[in-house]
């Protein structure tokens, strides 16, 4: 601290005033004062913009991430309701395939029955014996008809047409000494409804996956090919090689402990393919007769 050293006049003017030699020397002008006023009005003006600057980038980016998200979630629902719409498609195509179809197999029942006897008849042609199991409405008019399908099918023993009271429309059976076969309608729609009802669990399971997925904030897996048809999934690129299942691969297997209804030892599946391989008659035998005979 310094001392005051009691060095200072302090005495008055003849007008009262201090004497200006007495008056202490002056330390800031009003042009450093007003350049000190400006410097740091700059000061706080930059201060300021930059503060509100952040403040606008964080809104901004809190923006952007609250319509990611409302974008992602807008997929995943998109997604759902593609899925939904398959599934009910599905659902729906199945329950006008159960009405339709029988009906219609009821009005034409007899040209499918006539296909599934020649089938059988160009699969076996050296079999002594064929016996055919139709409806009982169906025996008049299949009579005229069996014997230029085994004509026509290379076959060369007896066939045996029976009518049946519990086969209606379509229903057919074809028995051999080995084997045999069998159409029915009730059958082939148990199993494509299980078919259906296998995709629309698929298509459940992945509407749950992203729902999940949803829910526990993170990415929907595989959102651009998760409502993708699994039918149309081998045609989504060009240069993709579709390798087609074998003829005697089941797509749609029927569940464990269940039989499948058709053939009894020889597989239908490969009925056409082992029909290219039968062969021909022996001009010996073409015109020989050909014994059809029916049996009460």
């Amino acid at each position: 601290m310094t001392k005051f050293l009691f060095d200072n006049s302090f005495e008055l003017d003849a007008d009262g005033k201090v004497k200006e030699d007495d008056l202490p020397e002056v330390l800031y002008t009003e042009e450093d004062i007003a350049a000190a006023r400006g410097e740091a009005q700059q000061i706080g003006f930059a201060a300021g913009k930059a503060e509100t600057l952040g403040d606008i980038e964080n809104r901004a980016a809190n923006t952007l991430g609250n319509m990611a998200e409302a974008l992602g979630n807008i997929g995943a629902q998109h997604s759902q309701a593609i899925l939904l719409i398959k599934q009910e498609a599905a659902q729906m195509a199945m329950v006008i395939a159960g009405k339709l179809a029988p009906a219609l197999l009821q009005q034409q029942p007899l040209d499918e029955v006539k296909g599934l006897i020649e089938e059988c008849l160009k699969l076996v042609p050296e079999e002594p014996r064929i016996v055919v199991r139709v409806g009982e409405m169906l025996l008049d008019r299949l009579k005229d008809d069996v014997d230029q399908l085994a004509l026509r099918g290379g076959f060369q023993g007896t066939v045996v047409l029976l009518g049946e009271p519990n086969l209606v429309g379509a229903d057919c059976r074809v028995e051999w000494a080995d084997g045999g076969a069998e159409r029915s309608v009730e059958a082939l729609l148990q199993k494509i409804e299980t078919a259906v009802g296998r995709y629309c669990a698929n298509l459940n399971d992945q509407f749950n996956q992203i729902q999940e997925a949803v829910e526990a904030g993170h990415d929907v897996p595989g959102q651009n090919n998760m409502a993708a048809d699994p039918l149309d999934m081998e045609q989504q690129s060009d240069n993709t090689v579709v390798m087609a299942p074998p003829p005697d691969d089941d797509p749609f297997p029927l569940p464990p402990g269940t039989e499948d209804f058709g053939v009894v030892e020889d597989p239908l599946p490969p009925l056409a393919r082992a029909a290219s391989h039968v062969p021909p008659i022996p001009e010996h035998t073409q015109d020989a007769p050909i014994s059809v005979t029916t049996e009460p």
